[in-house]
């Protein structure tokens, strides 16, 4: 008998060695997994979305560049569309009637601004500028002979042919002193031209110089 109690208790201890834990109880059991180790099955939810966020982010964002590219080839279209190369208007600076007007050149580099005055007009000073470039006529009494219109004409640096320019018109008439008056206006390469001081469009002509 006390032999078989031995044999008994031996067979219990040698079943309890060969006995394996499960890998995870704490998930079989429903417990939770100790801080700070996330499961692996949360990972791999998080993971997919965050491609989607980005996959769709991308996606909007060429949506949003292709937009902006037809946006420009179209606002591009209607400037060639509307593309004159030349402005010209009629003013009149303290009595003296002036055509103005500005020119484009094909390269897109540069633009002609000029003026006439008949010499009816007797103007005592014809003066026209932009940007650091200025030309001026000061006539001096009349003389015998046949009167010589004023003519003045400078070029400016553009930086396309679709670049307005502004000039800078001023006069002194005959019957005035010797304050001398101007108007500024910004001609524009689709046949207008506009007074910068009030914000109106003038009425366009072909000039002369043309």
């Amino acid at each position: 008998m006390g032999n078989r109690d031995w044999w008994a208790e031996e067979s219990s201890k040698s079943a309890a060695w060969h006995v394996t834990e499960s890998p995870t109880p704490e998930l079989s059991r429903g417990v939770s997994p100790p801080p700070g180790r996330a499961p692996t099955r949360a990972r791999r939810r998080t993971l997919p979305l965050i491609a989607v966020i980005t996959v769709l982010g991308i996606a909007l964002a060429g949506v949003w560049s292709s937009a902006a590219d037809d946006q420009r080839q179209q606002e591009r279209k209607e400037k060639a569309a509307a593309y004159k190369g030349v402005s010209a208007t009629n003013l009149t600076i303290d009595g003296v009637k002036i055509q103005a007007a500005a020119k484009w050149d094909k390269d897109g580099q540069s633009a002609v601004l000029s003026v006439w005055v008949d010499s009816h007009e007797e103007p005592r000073l014809v003066r026209i500028a932009s940007g650091n470039r200025t030309a001026k006529e000061e006539p001096q009494p009349r003389e015998p002979g046949i009167p010589m219109p004023i003519t003045l004409e400078m070029t400016v640096p553009i930086k396309d042919r679709y670049h307005p320019v502004r000039m800078e018109l001023a006069a002194r008439g005959p019957l005035r002193g010797h304050q001398v008056r101007h108007r500024t206006v910004e001609f524009r390469s689709d046949r207008t031209a506009v007074d910068t001081k009030t914000g109106k469009k003038l009425k366009q002509h072909y000039s002369r110089l043309f």
